[in-house]
This record gives C-alpha cells, sequence and structure tokens, in this order.
C-alpha cells in the first residue's frame, strides 16, 4: 500500500533493509535487557567517562561553532518526497511525529559537527507542514531538558533507558503536547542553544 511504501522508504527501510515495523513497547526498548547485561550504563556513567564526556562538552563549547537558523541550509527530500503526499493522501488518518529525547552530548557533537542547524530546520518545517495538515501532529521531546540533560537516563549519547521510552510514549498518547507554532518551535531551539552552552551535564 502507498502507507507502508511510504513509511519504509521514509524510515530508510528501503535503502538500508534493517528497519522494521515495531508491535509493542517490548520491541521498541528490546535492546535494554541486552545493555544492562552488557554494563553500559554503569560504563557510559562510569567516573572515567564522566571526565571524557565533560572534557568533550568544554572542547565542543570551545570552539564557539554557531547553530544555523536560516533557511538557506539544506535539509533531506524526505517531507516533500514522501511524508507530505502520505499524510494529504489519508486525511482521516491522524499521523503523529515526534524526535526523541537523545542525549545532550548528542546534540553538542551535532552542533560540532554542523548537523544541528539542519536537524532543527527539518523539525521547523514539519511544523510548517502541520500548519496546513490538520491530520498531523508534531511532538518535540529533543528539547526536553530536563531529560536530555541528565546523562543518567542514557547508556550513551543517543539511547535512553526504557522508562524514558515509556514515558514520552504515554504523553504522546495523551494528546496534549503538539507543537503547533513555528514561532514558538524557533523561539524553543533558540532557548535550547543558549541552554546547553551554559549548564552544566548531570549526572545524578
Amino acid at each position: 500500500s502507498m502507507l507502508k511504501e511510504s513509511v519504509d522508504r521514509f524510515l530508510g527501510k528501503k535503502k538500508y533493509g534493517h528497519m522494521g515495523w515495531s508491535k509493542d513497547i517490548n520491541s521498541v526498548s528490546s535492546w535494554e535487557e541486552r545493555a544492562v547485561k552488557a554494563g553500559s550504563y554503569k560504563k557510559w556513567n562510569s567516573q572515567d567517562n564522566r571526565v571524557k564526556i565533560n572534557k568533550k562538552r568544554d572542547e565542543i563549547l570551545g570552539k564557539n561553532k554557531t547553530v544555523r537558523f536560516d533557511d538557506k541550509l539544506t535539509i533531506p527530500p524526505s517531507i516533500k518526497k514522501y511524508i507530505s503526499p502520505l499524510v494529504k493522501a489519508y486525511p482521516q488518518t491522524q499521523f503523529i511525529m515526534f524526535f526523541p529525547p537523545v542525549s545532550i552530548v548528542r546534540q553538542l557533537e551535532d552542533m560540532d559537527a554542523r548537523r544541528l542547524g539542519k536537524k532543527f530546520k527539518f523539525e521547523r518545517e514539519l511544523v510548517k507542514l502541520s500548519l496546513i495538515t490538520p491530520n498531523l501532529h508534531i511532538q518535540s521531546f529533543n528539547r526536553d531538558y530536563i531529560t536530555t540533560n541528565n546523562m543518567t537516563n542514557y547508556k550513551d549519547s543517543g539511547h535512553f533507558n526504557r522508562n524514558i521510552s515509556l514515558s514520552f510514549i504515554e504523553r504522546i498518547s495523551s494528546n496534549m503536547e503538539y507543537t503547533d507554532s513555528l514561532e514558538s518551535t524557533l523561539l524553543s531551539q533558540r532557548d535550547f542553544i543558549r541552554k546547553i552552552r551554559t549548564t552544566p551535564l548531570l549526572w545524578e
């Protein structure tokens, strides 16, 4: 069907062949047990790694790189090519797209590699689309500062624990946190950059 085909392509399944359909919360966080068994959380939160990550944060911030917010940034054509046609083809279906709460460290890495501005623009373009397609809803957890700044929620810079997965899935189901303003999204993104530049990482 067009629905499955579009989602497969958007997720990258057609290209990489490894991203499947998650049936429930257990499959969404199926790696959790393996991570605990492998000691990933202990390694990430070890004193040696804390020193290493804090040093890395200081080094990235020391470069004083800026995050671009202009419309000249180029982003992948996924929205126009796949998401927009899909959402418009199924007006009776409610689509919820969310940005997961990857850690501040991952977002600092993206800033260092000049990817963060593009990710923020992608989010703003989705918000623009949601404003003209009432069946598309956007939820942004990537700037949930209480979660993303606490390193004990993670096993590495990008993977949060099962409790975090459960909490934002519950928030998605509540339908109470939709991002419905381009202006507020931009202000939130700019404020987030200020926070990650000035607030130490939490390890508790």
